[in-house]
């Protein structure tokens, strides 16, 4: 068990406060320089795009509908193009950002006080983020591709 203060206000319902707590109790001195700073900008991009589509960072505003949305918002425009354009994220990296966002979330149900997340944990019920359905005109599709030897355990022949 992490430490933390013996009297948390019920009211302390910020977004924020409860990512820092996050990486300063759980994440800091467990994991590399690399994979918390990896880790701090997959939550920090989360915090930003609550912030701006819901106006507020209010931790017990977030439900399945925003982490779900996000996920979705990740797929279609997650990055940026080389002309600076929003572009879409692969889905691996789409799912690595959803289970960082879920392990934030599996501590703060752990550690908050009892009604701040009053709908549950909201990333156990938004669906992991699969390939779209494939195109009859481009096999395989881009990003989504397994490799040969993926699909049948074989190198391609030399010969």
């Amino acid at each position: 068990m992490v430490w933390l203060p013996e009297r948390l206000d019920p009211a302390d319902d910020s977004l924020p406060v409860w990512m820092e707590r996050y990486l300063d109790l759980a994440v800091r001195g467990a994991r590399s320089t690399e994979v918390i700073a990896k880790i701090s900008r997959h939550l920090e991009r989360f915090g930003a795009w609550i912030a701006d589509g819901l106006g507020h960072d209010r931790l017990s505003a977030v439900t399945v509908r925003e982490v779900t949305a996000w996920r979705d918002h990740l797929a279609a425009a997650g990055n940026r193009g080389r002309d600076d354009t929003p572009a879409p994220m692969a889905p691996a990296t789409v799912n690595n950002h959803l289970a960082h966002l879920s392990a934030l979330f599996t501590w703060i149900t752990a550690h908050a006080p009892e009604g701040l997340l009053r709908h549950g944990d909201p990333t156990k019920k938004s669906p992991r983020y699969h390939c779209p359905p494939r195109s009859r005109e481009r096999w395989p599709p881009p990003r989504c591709a397994p490799s040969r030897t993926s699909w049948t355990g074989s190198r391609p022949s030399t010969s």
